[in-house]
């Protein structure tokens, strides 16, 4: 997706198009370090780490940033379904995240939760 002519037929602004790009994209380096914690993983680091149990149902990184910024206003769509889920499901996990145990306890009690997680009683 190219910002400079993504817009062009509409009458959003470029601005605000913007404004969603670089809070939902991330640059490479950028998603290595999140995926990795920063840490650099030598092969058998890498290979235990993948093999690892949760590691390939984390998808916390590419729900918050579904978008690859390739630079010079270029941004890689790496999961459409994430990125088309940003304005509902997006906010729910925004709110979730920002609350401590027990208001995330309601909250999702709220949204329809059957009980709260074992490690938040």
């Amino acid at each position: 997706m190219d910002s400079k002519s993504f817009l062009s037929q509409t009458r959003l602004p470029r601005k605000t198009l913007d404004i969603f790009l670089s809070a939902r994209s991330l640059t490479f380096n950028e998603f290595r370090d999140r995926i990795a914690g920063g840490e650099r993983w030598n092969r058998s680091e890498f290979k235990d780490r993948i093999t690892s149990t949760g590691f390939g149902t984390d998808f916390r990184t590419f729900r918050n940033y579904p978008l690859l910024d390739l630079g010079a206003g270029k941004h890689l769509i790496l999961d459409l379904q994430f990125l088309e889920d940003l304005p509902a499901s997006g906010l729910f996990f925004h709110l979730l995240t920002r609350l401590d145990k027990s208001g995330a306890s309601g909250y999702l009690l709220a949204a329809g939760a059957r009980s709260r997680p074992p490690q938040w009683k």
